[in-house]
């Protein structure tokens, strides 16, 4: 939490709402991983109902950057405006809330990852479909042209090298 644990809410129930820890979004380059040096394409998959990060506003200052950078070609973003951070396998409860370890001081809360129990059958199945036909549409060909688990394809780089320059 870096010093920021005093932006830690509750909720009514007690339950620890971490999602505005890192709001607001640094704005000093310094501070965040630069995205804009990505060379493979990248998906996120947003809840927009995350209550343990602040995911909407990370995807639009990751678009941003990407945008500024020129390679915003190679971001897809899937939103999914009922859905929390969890994001469960298909036939699995959902799970609005659960126990939880804080690593910094190991102790249990219980933490609010929210979403709704309606929007839990469409979201399992939609992004696992969408994410095969992504990597698939991606990783795979790369992987079958450099047989190796790598999304850049350019064939000057040595073998070991990095998706970030």
């Amino acid at each position: 939490m870096n010093g920021d644990g005093y932006k830690t809410r509750f909720d009514e129930e007690g339950r620890v709402v971490w999602r505005d820890i890192i709001l607001p979004i640094p704005i000093d380059p310094g501070e965040k991983v630069d995205m804009g040096r990505i060379k493979c394409p990248l998906m996120l998959v947003v809840g927009e109902d995350d209550q343990n990060w602040a995911r909407v506003e990370s995807a639009k200052d990751i678009a941003q950057m990407m945008r500024a950078a020129g390679n915003e070609h190679l971001l897809t973003i899937l939103q999914y405006p009922d859905a929390g951070h969890l994001i469960e396998l298909p036939y699995t409860p959902h799970f609005r809330a659960s126990n939880f370890i804080v690593p910094q001081t190991l102790q249990k809360v219980i933490m609010l990852w929210k979403g709704t129990q309606s929007s839990t059958p469409m979201l399992k199945k939609t992004p696992g479909k969408r994410a095969l036909a992504f990597y698939g549409n991606t990783c795979i060909p790369a992987m079958t042209l450099s047989l190796r688990p790598s999304c850049d394809v350019t064939p000057e780089k040595p073998p070991g090298h990095s998706m970030i320059d």
